[in-house]
């Protein structure tokens, strides 16, 4: 009926069989209809959270609880969106356990030795976890709720999944899947020009050439040193490497006559190496 931008909840108001100042029943719409539903809503609401509980919730905190489990409702008339309240819904979500994982992250790790912890938001029965689709692997609770295992097989290079499994007190069982990469290898280079002892007499301009690659990064950072104190970045505008692919040559340098050691230093995000030292010459003369 009325309806804005202010408006907190939806319930169902159209065409309800009401009962009927004077007697019986009659279809009546309107706010006047949607208000006892979000009344006895409230009302269901509460008691399932003191029995769980023993506490009363906060109105905040149910109407909150209300908002985010109902069914997304647009309104084409006024172009909002409305939370129309899902009793069940609502209610089954103080049932089911929040899983927050703490490790591992959606990220790239430098060991296989990963610590699985998770935190939940209320008592379970059990948790547990399984890498990449395998065998179930149990949790111990240090705290009410908070759950580890930090025993588990170290894990080998690669992509990884783990899914965490939690059994709240009330038997409903809630599951969370995080994606993360093992990477136990640094960079590695082929440095090809100039060669070790050589002379650059072309307009003293070396053409500092070499390959870059990594085994699970797609895109490196690496950095031309010479003489260790001129840093040279690398083409493209993020200085980023394409993985395994190009040759690399940085042409643009000038430098003067003289004797340079050059040497190549990459990271991946996660691991950092740094190439053999070559000397050269420049002798424009």
């Amino acid at each position: 009926a009325n309806r804005n931008s202010i408006t907190d909840l939806d319930a169902p108001g159209t065409y309800i069989n009401s009962t009927y100042l004077g007697g019986g029943y009659v279809l009546m719409s309107g706010t006047s209809m949607a208000t006892p539903h979000v009344a006895g809503a409230f009302a269901l609401f509460v008691q399932a959270y003191k029995l769980m509980n023993n506490a009363t919730p906060e109105v905040s905190f149910v109407e909150e609880r209300f908002k985010e489990t109902g069914k997304n409702i647009y309104d084409s008339a006024s172009g909002l969106n409305f939370s129309r309240i899902d009793v069940y819904a609502a209610v089954n979500s103080l049932l089911t356990p929040d899983i927050l994982v703490e490790s591992p992250l959606n990220k790239t790790y430098e060991s296989g030795n990963i610590d699985f912890n998770i935190t939940v938001d209320k008592n379970l029965t059990s948790a547990w976890f399984s890498v990449d689709g395998g065998e179930n692997a149990s949790m111990v609770n240090d705290t009410n709720y908070h759950y580890y295992n930090t025993s588990y097989p170290s894990l080998g290079e690669g992509e990884h999944n783990v899914s965490f499994y939690a059994n709240s007190s009330w038997g409903v069982v809630n599951s969370s899947t995080v994606w993360f990469t093992v990477d136990l290898s640094p960079p590695e280079f082929l440095l090809i020009s100039p060669e070790n002892g050589s002379v650059v007499n072309q307009s003293r301009r070396p053409g500092f050439v070499f390959k870059a690659w990594d085994n699970f990064s797609e895109q490196m950072q690496c950095w031309v040193w010479v003489n260790g104190s001129n840093q040279i970045y690398l083409v493209g505008e993020n200085d980023s490497v394409q993985n395994n692919t190009e040759t690399l040559i940085i042409s643009n340098i000038s430098l003067e006559d003289g004797n340079y050691t050059w040497w190549v230093n990459c990271s991946d995000g996660v691991w950092s190496n740094t190439s053999e030292n070559r000397s050269f010459s420049v002798n424009a003369s």
